[in-house]
């Protein structure tokens, strides 16, 4: 006995066929704000990595170097509301532009002899970062095209982890070779 199965006609659809993965195009701005993650947080380690030692040699206590990362946080839950709902009143640019610029100063340090002097350039470093960091992916997200997002999130993320895995390697690499100086743009006094 034979049973006769009722035959479906198969529909091709060809949705799949028809995608081709699409490439992250590194245009040249998306290359310089890569650079300038890379280095901002190569240089974000920087302070990790030689400022406690930095401390030490104009001979300040070890606790006050836990302080200065105490008054750290303290100002990051004071002003983050206060910096972000200014950052998001403005474009995207000015923020990491004047984030950029805080941030890079507190590497010109040539006056710092003191803890309290130390704090102020701390501060600086912590009110450029909170508002250049968070705008920069947010930025990158604006100017990508969805089909490439995941690239483009990946690609913001792998120049912050490059510059720190970078910052511990240079700034130690200096601070063997006795250039503390050079790393802060420390001039002779």
């Amino acid at each position: 006995m034979s049973v006769d199965i009722p035959t479906v006609p198969v529909v091709r659809t060809d949705r799949h066929t028809n995608l081709t993965p699409k490439k992250l195009q590194l245009t040249p701005l998306l290359i310089a704000i890569g650079a300038l993650l890379f280095i901002t947080y190569l240089s974000y380690i920087l302070w990790e990595t030689v400022m406690a030692p930095h401390m030490k040699t104009l001979g300040m206590p070890t606790r006050n170097y836990a302080d200065l990362w105490m008054i750290n946080g303290i100002t990051i839950i004071l002003f983050q509301r206060v910096i972000s709902n200014w950052a998001n009143k403005h474009r995207y640019e000015v923020s990491i532009l004047i984030g950029s610029v805080i941030f890079a100063s507190s590497f010109s340090f040539n006056f710092v002899r003191d803890f309290w002097q130390i704090v102020i350039v701390f501060e600086l470093l912590t009110v450029g970062e909170m508002l250049q960091s968070p705008q920069v992916p947010a930025w990158v997200a604006q100017m990508t095209p969805q089909s490439v997002a995941g690239q483009a999130q990946g690609f913001v993320t792998m120049m912050i982890s490059s510059g720190r895995v970078v910052g511990p390697l240079y700034s130690g690499f200096m601070m063997d070779r006795g250039w503390m100086r050079a790393l802060f743009c420390q001039c002779l006094s």
